[in-house]
């Protein structure tokens, strides 16, 4: 994909990537990032492009929706064209010396993302922010009651909407980094 792109294209394009689990520090990081001068990252620490992993059912439910006319489904391989304009708005106000970043907790557990972040941004640093699974998965909990979101108390939100809270946990995802990205 990248030796596609115009020299102006790959200029407006991340040298950095903020990925890791919610509850991680990710939009700390963001915060203290957008505070230098010499770093661009567009939004807030809330707004997320997804653009790797758009559509990802997985990731995003919430970005399918159905209408009169069906399921309305992103798919980025045959849109890729028209996604790609709109993620290079989100880097529209960067200035010539900055760095450019974005962050994205949903790339971590994408099955999706790895691959497309390899082929579009070869040279891109990844960050990853983890964190105790157990502490992660409880301050989670915590963030969906804050938000009005827990149904259940902890122990039943784990025993019954264990997605809510514990994200990845199988063990397969950094595996899965390490193969697109060559390291170990």
């Amino acid at each position: 994909m990248y030796d596609k792109l115009s020299s102006e294209e790959r200029s407006k394009l991340p040298s950095f990537i903020i990925g890791g689990g919610m509850k991680c520090g990710t939009t700390t990081l963001h915060r203290i990032l957008n505070q230098h001068k010499n770093v661009f990252i567009p939004g807030s620490a809330e707004e997320e492009p997804h653009f790797f992993s758009i559509d990802d059912i997985e990731q995003n439910p919430d970005f399918f929706l159905k209408s009169q006319r069906g399921w309305d489904c992103l798919d980025f391989d045959k849109n890729f064209g028209k996604y790609l304009k709109w993620y290079l708005t989100f880097f529209g106000y960067a200035q010539e010396n900055q760095l450019i970043g974005e962050d994205c907790v949903s790339y971590l557990s994408s099955k999706k993302a790895p691959e497309r972040i390899a082929s579009l941004l070869p040279d891109v640093n990844l960050i990853f922010m983890l964190r105790d699974p157990v502490e992660r998965t409880y301050s989670q909990y915590w963030h969906w009651v804050k938000t009005n979101r827990a149904i259940y108390d902890f122990e039943n939100t784990l025993q019954f909407s264990p997605g809510h809270t514990c994200g990845f946990t199988d063990g397969t995802i950094l595996p899965v980094w390490d193969f697109v990205t060559g390291t170990e």
